[in-house]
């Protein structure tokens, strides 16, 4: 990433300013419990001018304050356009949310914006019908909170929405792409080599026919727009990722690639948000030829200009940074010339510079391992230095940010090989700051001055090296190094079988005064603990640094049913010297702006046994709050718990991540403890029929990194998955969940063996309301298949019903889906029945507080005077029904809700019991609650036979029928 000191420090105060914004009047739907309601499509005022800020402050696109709420109800499904623009002068930022809870958490968030049509935003998501929404309106903070408009209208579906609707696109003819009315669909994988794991909200296809051995596919338009490029050779469903491109130059793509002339080939367009506006799409045939680098240096005269290592940069723009590097020539000469690659950023996406560029080639002699005197500085300014090329060089910094390569010359320097130098590179290119590119290893490390007065002195170390090329040979022997006696990156020594590596930048607090963590570990061999090695920083949303006194206080634990359970060892603390801490500073910074230190310490032994589960706790009482480090892709199981200092660990105080730290003995896997599903490792999956059902609950299950990366779903697997397999009886089978609580699950489909998967299929939310169902087709008959069922984030998890249905039925609704296709019933009657693919019956209107949130299907029955019960009676174990009965007047547009006499609802059935009118007509709606759909069984009895007992509700009719 590129050098974010500046960044992080700005939301810093951004953070802590909103946070004190004092209170206003209100102003209306000024909080989310009092969003003003409206619907379906229009344009509807706003006014931030009294408006308060809520809760929370950040969102994934940037940071919200005077917020205005409206909750918003979709008249149709579809692809809908939420946005500001146009709309004023507020520099809005806008987000919508998939709940009715407030506040909403950042799960619930469908999808935010900030500064998408110039300084105002827009968003596109898919909505139900009837489905409500909450749309939060707000200002960026310190802009005048003013009023404006926001605007709701449908997006067309786009007809190349599908691989086989791709339109034909013709060559070297750009055309315009508007990705809003496509969708992403979770079956429709990208090649791994470039999209595996990155979740994107719109596919749209083209195909053409190669009439040149080569081609370039070039995406334009809108540099803050992430998008993937991958080709298809022959047809849909042909060899996957002929070519596939992520980033290669700025954030979108120009690449090339060879064909077969005469051959159909389709390109497969990613968007990663809808809302990004009009891309540029051409295929350019033949591929332009852009000539040699300008750069004609051998490989020996570069350090770190290998573009394979090239993807981080530096400022350096003489202004707030400089950056230096250091160099040894092999032999006496004289520099005349230099090559290097950079570019321009605004600090968050590309840019160019207003007046061009005003670039310093600066040499300084070494002083002890850092620049000291100034030897020469070229100019290009006085015309010193000469800028001979600048040119893209099809690479992109951070994938964000379109690269350049240089190649100047300037006066004869004489340098000599029994010397160490310095080299500095820095550009004025005002409004943009000019980044220097990195990554390549040449020497040891490098400088980053705050303080650009030509003095290295207070300089910050950086532990890689800048990419420059000289007109001498450099010196690679190590021994012959710049560096003195350089500090050791990893002071760690245990091999990587003890460990779970530092992997990710990310970490979570444990300071012991906010919050303890601790993390799951299990040996491989009987013995005992008394050597670890860990990560962190001393970070506390404002301040980092590596200058705090630590005082680390160690415990081990047994488990305890999946958490923490006795006390196995220490408390050990640093104190009392029962804890030896050494701390070391690595250099590195993974966010740009936190310093990483790594911890080796000691202790007294500590017996551990293979085959138990152990948990490790550390704790900083330093004064500073102090972050452990941990990982998200690794060999461990995803399961850490947090929880307030001394406090008693608890399943609610899991969280899905693995902390990074090293211990003096052979790690294994945890063994699956008593109260986790039996089912939790993929080798201990459950064999299923291709037609079964099955509940479980993943309250207490581990998340298993080893399922393939879900395309339906972030980059790491979702939490608390158990394991399914079963055998191919059909080539489709429907995979499907059901909650009886507000779980919240994603499917994922594989083959091949355990630690070797392939992912065959996704899904999430597919089927209403946070349940998900997985039709999948093409399935090998008498092959065995893997099926990993997990929660999106912790507050998922709960109790499922799993059912397979082999093959996959027809996607058509029932036939009673509507009001107006009422099947007839008789009293006394049991009618089975199913509400899978039908669809909400939002238009018919809540009844009492008996809402409509689900597929229904509906019955009819007429009245005698008599009392009538009707009951739904789930046939499956976790189908929440819920029944509402209206009186019909000429049709289905004239319906008036009954008044029951009586009302049972249970955890799952539902019963009605109303006094009918003798010839009246009764629509019964059977439905189910929070998204669930399934079979059933309508059950209807009368007081006049004596079909219903006392009660007269849902046990009597299952006693006269059952």
């Amino acid at each position: 990433m590129m050098i974010s000191a500046r960044n992080t420090g700005f939301l810093a105060v951004v953070l802590f300013a909103v946070a004190a914004l004092p209170a206003s009047a209100w102003a209306q739907g000024d909080d989310c419990l009092s969003a003003t309601p409206i619907e379906g499509e229009g344009v509807f005022p706003f006014d931030l001018t009294t408006a308060e800020t809520d809760p929370p402050l950040t969102l994934d696109c940037g940071v919200i304050a005077y917020d205005v709420w409206f909750r918003w109800t979709a008249s149709a499904d579809g692809a809908m356009r939420v946005a500001t623009c146009g709309g004023g002068d507020v520099d809005s930022v806008l987000a919508v949310y998939d709940t009715n809870s407030c506040p909403p958490g950042q799960t619930d968030v469908l999808a935010c914006d900030d500064d998408a049509c110039n300084r105002q935003s827009q968003v596109v998501f898919d909505a139900t019908a009837g489905t409500e929404y909450l749309i939060r309106v707000g200002a960026f903070p310190f802009t005048a909170p003013g009023s404006g408009v926001l605007t709701i209208s449908a997006v067309a579906p786009l007809p190349e929405d599908k691989c086989v609707t791709a339109p034909v696109i013709a060559l070297n003819t750009p055309i315009v792409v508007d990705a809003a009315g496509a969708s992403a669909d979770p079956n429709e994988a990208l090649p791994g080599v470039c999209g595996a794991g990155k979740r994107l909200s719109a596919v749209v296809w083209y195909q053409y026919v190669a009439t040149d051995p080569d081609v370039e596919i070039r995406v334009s338009g809108v540099p803050e727009a992430d998008t993937i490029v991958a080709v298809h050779a022959g047809a849909c469903d042909g060899p996957i990722g002929q070519r596939c491109d992520d980033d290669s130059f700025g954030v979108q793509q120009r690449t090339c690639f060879n064909q077969v002339v005469g051959e159909t080939y389709y390109v497969q367009l990613a968007v990663e948000k809808r809302d990004a506006g009009d891309l540029i799409l051409e295929v350019v045939s033949p591929c332009p030829d852009l000539g040699d680098p300008p750069c004609a240096e051998p490989a020996a005269h570069c350090v770190g200009a290998n573009v394979d290592r090239r993807d981080d940069a530096y400022a350096s723009d003489r202004l707030e940074f400089l950056a230096a590097d250091e160099f040894r020539p092999a032999v006496s000469g004289e520099l005349t010339s230099v090559c290097w690659w950079g570019g321009y950023s605004d600090g968050v996406y590309d840019c160019q510079p207003a007046a061009g560029d005003d670039f310093v080639v600066s040499y300084y002699a070494d002083a002890g391992g850092a620049p000291g005197a100034l030897i020469a500085s070229y100019s290009q300014f006085d015309g010193t230095l000469t800028i001979d090329a600048a040119v893209p060089s099809r690479h992109a910094l951070s994938g964000a940010v379109v690269e350049y390569e240089y190649l100047a010359t300037h006066a004869p320097l004489p340098v000599s090989s029994d010397a160490c130098y310095w080299v500095s590179v820095s550009n004025l290119s005002a409004p943009c700051a000019w980044y220097w590119s990195s990554g390549g290893f040449g020497g040891v490390y490098a400088f980053q001055d705050a303080t650009p007065d030509g003095d290295f002195s207070d300089a910050e170390q950086i532990r890689n090296n800048f990419a420059f090329c000289l007109s001498v040979q450099l010196e690679r022997d190590p021994n012959l190094s710049c560096i003195p006696d350089p500090p050791p990156q990893r002071p760690c020594a245990q091999p990587a079988s003890h460990c779970q590596l530092d992997k990710c930048g990310s970490s979570v607090l444990s300071d012991g005064v906010t919050a303890v963590v601790a993390d799951d570990f299990a040996v491989a061999s009987d013995g005992s603990v008394s050597a670890l090695c860990w990560w962190g920083a001393h970070y506390d949303g404002f301040v980092a640094d590596d200058a705090h006194p630590d005082q680390f206080e160690l415990r081990y634990y047994a488990d305890a049913g999946g958490v923490p359970g006795a006390l196995v060892g220490g408390p050990f603390l640093q104190s009392d010297g029962g804890l030896l801490v050494e701390a070391t500073p690595t250099g590195e910074s993974p966010d740009g702006f936190t310093p990483r230190i790594a911890y080796t310490a000691t202790h007294a032994p500590v017996a551990v046994q293979a085959g138990q589960r152990y948990w490790i706790e550390l704790r900083n009482l330093a004064g500073s709050a102090w972050q452990w480090e941990y990982v998200l892709r690794d060999s461990a199981n995803g399961v850490a718990v947090r929880a307030a200092p001394d406090a008693s660990f608890t399943p609610a105080d899991r969280i899905a991540d693995d902390l990074a730290f090293c211990l003096d003995v052979e790690l294994a896997p945890p063994p699956v403890t008593d109260l986790m599903p039996v089912n939790d490792r993929c080798e201990t999956a459950i064999e299923l029929q291709s037609n079964d059902r099955v509940v479980f609950d993943n309250t207490l299950a581990d998340t298993d990194p080893d399922f393939p990366p879900y395309t339906c779903f972030r980059e790491r697997p979702p939490v608390g998955q158990v394991w399914y397999k079963f055998v191919a009886t059909h080539d489709s089978i429907l995979i499907s969940t059901t909650s009886g609580v507000s779980g919240d699950s994603v499917i994922g489909l594989a083959t091949g063996e355990c630690g070797a998967l392939l992912r065959r299929g996704c899904a999430d939310d597919s089927g209403g309301n946070r349940m998900t169902q997985l039709c999948k087709d093409g399935l090998v008959i008498g092959q065995t298949y893997w099926i990993a069922v997990g929660s999106y984030a912790e507050g998922g998890r709960g109790e499922f019903e799993l059912t397979l249905t082999s093959p996959c039925p027809p996607d058509t609704p029932p036939a009673n889906d509507l009001c107006s296709g009422a099947i007839p019933v008789d009293v006394p009657s049991v009618t089975p029945g199913t509400t899978n693919y039908a669809k909400p019956d939002y238009d018919q209107g809540d009844c009492g507080d008996v809402l409509i949130t689900s597929p229904g299907v509906w019955y009819q029955v007429v009245g005698t005077g008599a009392d009538f019960t009707a009951a739904a009676l789930p046939l499956h174990e976790l189908l929440p029904l819920r029944l509402t009965v209206y009186e019909l007047g000429p049709d289905c547009n004239d319906v008036t809700c009954v008044t029951p006499t009586a009302a049972t609802t249970g955890a799952l059935e539902d019963a009605v019991t109303w006094t009918t009118t003798p010839g009246a007509t009764y629509a019964i709606l059977v439905h189910g609650r929070a998204g669930a759909m399934g079979d059933f069984e309508l059950r209807l009895c009368s007081s006049d036979a004596g079909d219903c007992n006392n009660n007269g509700v849902a046990d009597g009719c299952e006693a006269a029928f059952g």
